[in-house]
């Protein structure tokens, strides 16, 4: 993608030769795979960028082939891989904090001087020994929900089922309709069969999932937004050198404000695609669109407050003081 190559000529700015001989080489594990466009472009960015960076870096990028996504944590804890890009649903279950990263409102250079990136930062280096290198935008207009049949912008979802990973599943009920966990992998079948009536997912996706063949309506608004975290085991990045760390903090400063634009430029491209595919927009009344939106962001933070304590309130503190969450 074109954000990629973007990313890799400003770093380049900064150093324009690059030695391979006696290269240190990082290997970088990735939630998504290589099908997955807008998603692995931040890995490729990131990868291009620290390699053009003259500090003795190379990236290896390995995916969720080589170890599925909800496992990734442990492996890069461990040691066994250096970096991980995730997102903090993969980990919820093992004190993932960074799934309210998802309403924290995507401005980029606030999260940083507000103490909010620090805070996530601190949290992640004690209890998981990881180093929060970035916060990456994926698409600040998040996620949305599409069904089989039209639906009733004035009504709930009584009597639906509705697909959801943990995450969207305050929306869900919040709107009267019955969750289903299940992987995205598994929906596309589920929605063909009737097995679910619906599904919610990032606003990005739908094209290439070929999701909007058995769910052509699609409920907008859209609600939160999509981030990527970058987190490297603690260890190894202690053992870089300061070129090597300062390199990365501004691979990754560049990466997070590059991404916002390319993520927002990449839905309503697919936005698009999907009018032109047929798929039809259901705008809910502004009773329903509140309904949601308030859904979302408390459950998301109750999630964030039952897995994490204190530093969940802090966080949230910390977000609100900002204005950047509820």
């Amino acid at each position: 993608m074109n954000n990629t190559r973007t990313l890799a000529a400003t770093i380049m700015a900064i150093a324009m030769t690059t030695s391979a001989v006696g290269a240190e080489t990082l290997r970088l594990l990735t939630s998504w795979p290589s099908s997955d466009t807008l998603t692995y472009a931040q890995v490729e960015g990131f990868k291009d960028a620290v390699e053009a960076g003259n500090a003795d870096l190379q990236v290896e990028l390995n995916g969720p082939e080589v170890v599925p996504a909800f496992e990734q944590l442990q492996p890069v804890k461990s040691g066994v891989f250096d970096l991980l890009y995730t997102h903090g649903a993969y980990h919820a279950g093992s004190r993932g904090l960074g799934l309210v990263t998802d309403v924290i409102a995507p401005d980029v250079d606030l999260r940083r001087s507000s103490g909010v990136f620090a805070a996530l930062d601190a949290f992640y280096q004690e209890t998981h020994g990881l180093k929060l290198i970035a916060i990456s935008p994926l698409a600040p207009q998040g996620y949305h929900c599409y069904f089989r049949m039209p639906i009733d912008p004035e009504n709930d979802w009584s009597g639906l089922k509705v697909r959801g990973i943990s995450s969207f599943q305050g929306v869900i009920a919040a709107m009267g309709a019955q969750p289903v966990a299940m992987p995205f992998s598994e929906t596309y079948t589920a929605l063909d069969r009737g097995v679910v009536d619906g599904a919610c997912g990032p606003s990005s996706g739908m094209v290439a999932t070929k999701h909007y063949e058995v769910a052509p309506y699609r409920v907008m608004p859209s609600f939160g937004n999509v981030d990527g975290l970058f987190l490297m085991n603690l260890n190894r990045w202690n053992g870089l050198s300061d070129a090597q760390k300062a390199l990365i903090e501004k691979v990754a400063v560049t990466l997070e404000h590059d991404n916002l634009e390319a993520g927002h430029a990449y839905v309503e491209n697919e936005q698009s695609q999907l009018e032109n595919l047929g798929v039809q927009v259901v705008k809910l009344s502004p009773e329903n669109a509140d309904i949601v939106q308030d859904g979302w962001v408390s459950h998301n933070w109750q999630l964030a407050e039952t897995c994490c304590g204190e530093a969940a309130t802090a966080l949230r503190e910390l977000a609100e003081n900002a204005g950047l969450t509820k």
